[in-house]
């Protein structure tokens, strides 16, 4: 009725259309009524569209390229740091926030001897074994390197702690690259936090903490930060 009374619909109203040759493509139109000059009384709408398919494609191009790793596929640093911001917000959650940082022992052996291309395929290996170890609604994210970070609700302690050693676990059976079986192990540091008890950057640092407290000990283990 807001056309057909002379009015604008002054933003573009994306519709999916197939078009004759049998495939889909996304249409951006714009609409607006039209009036009679001699008498003011609307005599229709005019509606251009255009195709924006190509358009859309390139917008989700982009956004994969900002919140996403380029070796691994897994979300980048910016993405879990938005992911846990949300996580935080939930004030009627009684669950904790909890972040896991973890650091990849006995990566750089294999980068210096096997090579960094050696080193990458053995990061795209890490990257599917620690999808395969999340519960519904847990995220993973590589932050860059070999540190990893799992964005996950837990009701406690123990719910962290089961996750840290399925973590491990996994990470410890042998990766094959190349023909060669190779052993790492993982260091992991443990934040927990409720609704407003710290900032997204404060999470992390103490995951990271924990995580380096963890990696002092040199036997593959985790640590919750403040012990």
């Amino acid at each position: 009725m807001h056309l057909f009374e002379g009015g604008v619909l002054p933003d573009v109203v994306e519709v999916r259309k197939r078009h004759r040759d049998g495939h889909y493509i996304t249409l951006g139109t714009k609409a607006c009524g039209v009036s009679d000059p001699s008498t003011g009384d609307n005599i229709g709408a005019v509606l251009v569209s255009r195709d924006i398919t190509h358009d859309k494609e390139k917008m989700r191009r982009l956004e994969k390229l900002a919140t996403r790793d380029t070796l691994t596929g897994l979300p980048n640093r910016a993405w879990v740091y938005d992911k846990v911001r949300g996580m935080l917000s939930e004030g009627e959650d009684l669950t904790f926030t909890t972040v896991l940082f973890i650091d990849l022992n006995g990566f750089k052996p294999v980068n210096d001897t096997l090579g960094h291309a050696a080193g990458d395929v053995l990061l795209q290996q890490v990257s599917e074994r620690l999808k395969h170890c999340m519960r519904p609604g847990d995220s993973v994210a590589r932050l860059g390197g070999d540190e990893f970070v799992i964005a996950a609700k837990c009701l406690n302690r123990e719910a962290a702690s089961a996750i840290a050693q399925r973590l491990i676990d996994s990470l410890r059976e042998p990766f094959v690259i190349h023909k060669m079986e190779v052993r790492i192990g993982a260091s992991i540091g443990i934040s927990l936090a409720g609704f407003g008890s710290v900032s997204v950057d404060q999470l992390f640092d103490h995951a990271d903490k924990a995580m380096y407290q963890a990696k002092a000990k040199r036997t593959g283990s985790y640590q919750f930060y403040g012990g």
